[in-house]
């Protein structure tokens, strides 16, 4: 059981461990005594996330979509039926390719942000993107290297 709230208050007194231990108490009081939280009230938590279908937007640019299985405390993920998201903007459209990954795991420090997907049949979604084979998603970033040319100057002086 938890100490009375003067002890804590007394030999604890940076705010955020007196707010954290007052949001438990506050918490225990509204369920049953024995009934300790797995996580601070108020405070973020991917547990929530968990068998869920996630986008991952990665540093280097990448962008995975993927079923949450598992996760540490250092937030590396497992995901199940992952796929690679490529996007290429062409007329302003937006042309995408899913390509299959199966599981995956991410290092946690390469994620700079996640979300959860909205299904694939959204309508907002289907209105502004559009799925392309990957051979024709290909052939949409030659044309685009072609028409940028290899004309690469350096200043160098």
């Amino acid at each position: 059981s938890l100490p009375s709230c003067s002890y804590i208050i007394h030999y604890h007194t940076q705010s955020l461990v007196v707010s954290s231990i007052i949001a438990i108490m506050q918490f225990n009081n509204t369920h049953a005594p024995h009934t300790i939280p797995g996580f601070l009230p108020g405070s973020a938590s991917l547990v929530e996330q968990l068998d869920k279908r996630l986008l991952l937007v990665l540093r280097d640019g990448r962008h995975l979509i993927g079923v949450l299985r598992s996760l540490d405390q250092f937030c590396n993920f497992a995901l199940e039926d992952t796929m690679e998201r490529r996007i290429h903007v062409k007329d302003n459209i937006c042309h995408y390719v899913d390509v299959p990954l199966g599981v995956f795991l991410v290092r946690g420090d390469s994620v700079v942000i996640l979300g959860e997907m909205a299904p694939d049949d959204d309508a907002k979604s289907k209105a502004v993107m559009k799925k392309v084979s990957l051979a024709e998603f290909e052939a949409m970033q030659e044309e685009n290297v072609a028409a940028m040319g290899d004309d690469v100057t350096w200043d160098v002086e």
